[in-house]
């Protein structure tokens, strides 16, 4: 009776005793909280020369620094060799982002990632980060032909691994002279050359292998390479266990439950058994998930030792110790810390006496009450203040020294519902898909972001959303790829991350090493700047520079030192577009201008701290397996261009140049000059005759010559030094009516930026289906009164 007439107490009372007296020093609460950067792409498998779109949302930003993230940097960076093969930059405003840019042509198949981040910098880094893994796929075939084997199948009783490096020519013909290889494992490296038959042996020792498997062989003949790389077996596996106690600590004769993950020197989780054991006394049977994480319950005795021993015959080490325990404190637990309105919050302890219970989520204090403890304490908090997502539980002693917490979830069983009503599940190609959105009547306002892609184009390898990465992954950091593709919908696989994952035995130190100056976040913005210097040196008077976009152009005054700040106004320009300076005057053989952009150095700077972590090894033995179905992609190596095809539709274009020209002009696969449903193919020439999309209602084709570009004329007379610029995102064309006759082969047959719905009001959202059959995905991901939302449903295209 005692505990339940506590109870009511407490959850009448909690929430009044905001201003209670316990010391909040202990516990810095950061003033400053930190943005969140989700970024929406349509699909996480591209190919070589296709579009990609995205829409990009801020969230958690305060109200006041919105407006100061007006740049959004989108760099593509690969994995193989960290190079930033491609970066672009697009207009922000209101928290919000929308573009789409041009996967490069030719890039080698392969692991790459987007970093994207905005304008705004804290403390020399990013303010707001975000990394979205992607699997470039083609069916180009590489200028050279590598391929990596074992020479003999390894053994356990083998010091070493013999490999066979072979490269040819694309056609399979042996290169005229030797290619340079070089190879490496963690950090044993070799470097050979290739024999008259193109091969090379390769001895690498077991011993090179301690937190890696993989040998990374690089092949270079001239101005060719090529990457491949191999995994030695590994014939024992070094295990890693460890332990989190529930709340932070064991504590002597206090009940409670212990967490443990389990994971190989690779980082890959172990689906294990394993016995736990007391001064060598078997007490209990473990089994660890497809996430290497189990709990068992544990009632510690300080005089006693414990241990696990896992029973895996492939493991060395494998005996572990349990953290040492403690002779007096207090422990916290709670049988579901997924909740709803209300949380369930066990505390014992062996000291009796006065504690201070508060509930934040480290930037905000929902609640801070005391609690009488006589043993044990069981209490039924409401979270009518706390708002849905994740929050600690810290219990501090009279002093206000944090003792434990343990991390929650509230309000998970709240739902920002979208009403998404479709006509049917099955279409044929070129026919009308229609989509009804509407929220339900307690919600305001939504706005979204829809893809609808081919099924093969999304691997859950690579999957993110905005749910489980806004509440959990930006919080906990890197987790485990969810088995069920979402992490946000998986209620277990959550309670587990916040038994292992949101474990923070430390914070609290941290905590009490924090200075309140730390918590603040000093913004800079970075502008891209141009100087001009002579022989190497600054200017002493201002010089005239000549900026052109597109058709546009300005003159420019540099200042007396030679430089010239670009401000967001001479930057923008229509998606694809080309902008340069160059010098307006004479003196230009001894004057030099040169280009500073700070985003390049930033993602270069970054690349390493915000690098994204694999689940499984990507191995790539060879560069030449044709990944993708010929039919289902349009490769730019299979454009032919000749003299048989109407010159209305395409012109006489002999001399074929590969992608778009200076001024950001070009031909699709089709021959239509800068067409808005395909990507750019080749160059247009000027004076050829060529068809665009009709302008007034992008319906059927008008005719136009070419009348070339400026800027490669001026280039001719002048040095023309690219600019980066600032794009404007480009419409994403349906030809819903199924007027248009081109070949409808994209993988991503519908994509809206932006999509607004306001309660009480029905949106339709049509588009045709196209000439691809099979599975599509459905994928919409937003806001919902500023609540994250995504939801995902498939349709079939099918020709019966």
């Amino acid at each position: 009776m005692r505990v339940l007439f506590f109870n009511i107490i407490l959850c009448l009372s909690l929430f009044e005793l905001q201003a209670q007296d316990m010391p909040n020093k202990q516990l810095q609460l950061n003033p400053s909280p930190s943005a969140k950067l989700f970024v929406h792409f349509d699909k996480n498998v591209y190919s070589s020369n296709e579009m990609v779109w995205f829409t990009a949302y801020l969230l958690e930003e305060q109200a006041e620094r919105i407006d100061l993230h007006t740049v959004l940097a989108v760099s593509l960076i690969k994995d193989s060799d960290s190079t930033i093969v491609l970066q672009e930059k697009f207009v922000m405003g209101q928290g919000l982002s929308f573009g789409n840019l041009v996967i490069p042509n030719l890039l080698p198949n392969g692991n790459y990632h987007f970093m994207v981040f905005t304008n705004v910098v804290a403390a020399g880094k990013p303010a707001v980060v975000f990394i979205q893994r992607i699997t470039l796929k083609t069916i180009i075939i590489p200028t050279l032909k590598a391929n990596i084997s074992f020479q003999k199948k390894p053994s356990i009783k083998d010091k070493e691994a013999n490999l066979l490096f072979k490269v040819t020519t694309s056609e399979d013909k042996l290169l005229p002279k030797a290619a340079e290889v070089t190879y490496q494992l963690g950090n044993f490296k070799g470097k050979g050359k290739t024999d008259t038959f193109g091969q090379l042996a390769i001895a690498i020792p077991f011993t090179a292998i301690k937190n890696d498997s993989i040998v990374n062989v690089k092949v270079k003949y001239e101005k060719d390479s090529a990457l491949v790389n191999i995994a030695l077996p590994v014939f024992k596996r070094r295990a890693k266990m460890s332990f989190y106690p529930e709340g932070g600590y064991l504590v002597d004769q206090i009940p409670g439950y212990v967490s443990f993950e389990i994971k190989d020197q690779f980082g890959q989780p172990l689906q294990t058994q394993a016995i736990l054991f007391k001064d060598n006394s078997p007490i209990d049977t473990l089994q660890s998930n497809y996430y290497g994480m189990g709990k068992f319950a544990l009632v510690p005795e300080i005089k006693s030792s414990y241990s696990v021993k896992l029973f895996f015959d492939k493991l060395t080490d494998s005996t572990y110790l349990l953290p040492q325990i403690i002779a007096n404190g207090v422990a916290v637990s709670m049988n579901n810390a997924v909740a709803t309105d209300t949380i369930s919050l066990t505390i014992r302890g062996n000291l009796n006496g006065k504690y201070y219970l508060k509930l934040h989520n480290y930037i905000t204090n929902y609640a801070n009450t005391p609690i009488i403890l006589k043993n044990i304490v069981r209490l039924k908090i409401p979270l009518e203040r706390v708002p849905k997502g994740l929050f600690t539980l810290t219990l501090s002693d009279s002093l206000g020294k944090p003792l434990a917490e343990r991390m929650a979830f509230a309000h998970y069983d709240t739902k920002e519902n979208l009403q998404i009503e479709t006509y049917k599940a099955t279409y044929k190609p070129r026919e009308k898909v229609r989509l009804k959105l509407s929220l339900d009547s307690a919600l305001t306002a939504g706005i979204f972001s829809i893809a609808v892609v081919q099924q093969s184009r999304i691997n859950n390898l690579n999957k993110t959303d905005i749910q489980s990465y806004s509440y959990i992954e930006s919080e906990l950091g890197n987790l485990p790829v969810n088995a069920m593709g979402n992490a946000y919908k998986d209620k277990a696989f959550l309670e587990d991350m916040l038994r292992v994952k949101g474990w923070s035995r430390y914070t609290w130190l941290k905590q009490l090493e924090t200075k309140p100056i730390d918590t603040l976040q000093n913004y800079a913005n970075m502008d891209v700047v141009v100087t001009v210097s002579k022989n190497g040196k600054p200017l002493t008077k201002p010089v005239s520079l000549g900026i052109t976009i597109d058709t546009m152009f300005n003159i420019m005054q540099t200042d007396t030192t030679g430089k010239f700040m670009l401000s967001t106004l001479n930057m923008v320009a229509e998606s694809g577009k080309k902008g340069y300076v160059f010098l307006n005057g004479g003196n230009k053989e001894i004057l030099k201008v040169n280009i500073t952009d700070p985003y390049i150095t930033m993602a270069e700077n970054n690349k390493k701290p915000f690098w994204p972590t694999y689940t499984g090894v990507p191995v790539k033995t060879n560069n030449f397996s044709q990944s993708l179905n010929s039919g289902q992609s349009i490769m730019l190596n299979e454009v032919t261009i000749n003299g048989e095809i109407k010159n209305e539709r395409l012109g006489l274009n002999n001399k074929i140049i590969l992608g778009a020209n200076a001024c950001g002009d070009y031909l699709c696969v089709a021959g239509v000059l800068n067409c808005p449903y395909h990507s750019p193919a080749t160059s247009p020439i000027k004076g050829k005759t060529y068809a665009v999309v009709n302008k007034s209602n992008k319906k059927g084709y008008d005719i136009v010559i070419y009348k070339g570009c400026l800027i490669l004329e001026r280039n001719k007379e002048s040095s023309l030094i690219p600019i980066p610029l600032l794009y404007l995102a480009k419409e994403f064309y349906n030809d819903d009516d199924g007027s248009n006759n081109e070949p409808k082969l994209s993988t991503t047959i519908y994509w809206t930026h932006y999509v607004k719905v306001n309660n009480n009001s029905i949106v339709d959202l049509n588009f045709q289906a196209g000439d691809i059959l099979g599975n599509f995905q459905v994928v919409i991901q937003g806001l919902i009164d500023s609540k994250p939302l995504y939801k995902s449903f498939d349709i079939n295209i099918t020709s019966k």
